[in-house]
């Protein structure tokens, strides 16, 4: 029921549901106390909504100091696989 809740609306439940369901096939006391937890959170917290701004931030970039990290990590390389698709849209 859990899970159907965190796919319906309430993704605010979603990591203890999600860590919780790794214990599904050898449930102990302690995991059913947290699912109980979880059902009276839910209770008490029925109207609540989570707002998410689709619109992009325009960071400062002065505000994050750059540093040369090459001392420490000398021969730091991202591997990358040689058939990687092209990305797509914005960078993260």
């Amino acid at each position: 029921m859990l899970r159907w809740t965190v796919e319906l609306e309430r993704i605010d439940i979603h990591l203890a549901v999600t860590l919780l369901s790794s214990y599904m096939m050898s449930p102990r006391e302690g995991h059913l106390i947290k699912v109980l937890r979880i059902f009276s959170y839910l209770k008490y917290n029925v109207n609540s909504t989570m707002i998410f701004d689709h619109f992009p931030v325009n960071w400062d970039e002065e505000a994050f100091p750059k540093h040369d990290w090459s001392t420490f990590y000398f021969d730091a390389k991202e591997e990358l696989p040689p058939n990687m698709p092209e990305a797509r849209g914005n960078p993260v």
